[in-house]
């Protein structure tokens, strides 16, 4: 299987809720990237460029305290599932254990 940069230097471990969270940041920003890039086409070589630049450390570590956020709402039902949706936890039907 191939690694991917990215989510290794998000996680410290296949177990690391924060790291992955981070991850899901990381790609939700790319996915942002590519529609807004030519139309919603970007080349090769922009979606390159886009991963050369969030795999720097400063950019990397940018994605940990939202991903560390998300955790802390996930927790308290009456905290937003994620940064758009605006739902709950109790809106989508799912409850704590």
């Amino acid at each position: 299987m191939a690694r991917n940069g990215i989510y290794e230097k998000l996680t410290a471990d296949p177990d690391d809720l924060v790291g992955i969270l981070a991850y899901i940041a990381y790609k939700q920003h790319k996915i942002e990237f590519c529609q807004i890039t030519a139309n919603g086409n970007p080349s090769r070589e922009q979606i390159e460029q886009f991963q050369a630049v969030a795999a720097m450390e400063t950019k990397v570590g940018l994605h940990t305290p939202d991903a560390e956020d998300s955790a802390l709402q996930s927790a308290d039902t009456r905290k937003p599932i994620g940064p758009r949706t605006g739902r709950t936890r109790a809106d989508s039907g799912q409850t704590q254990q």
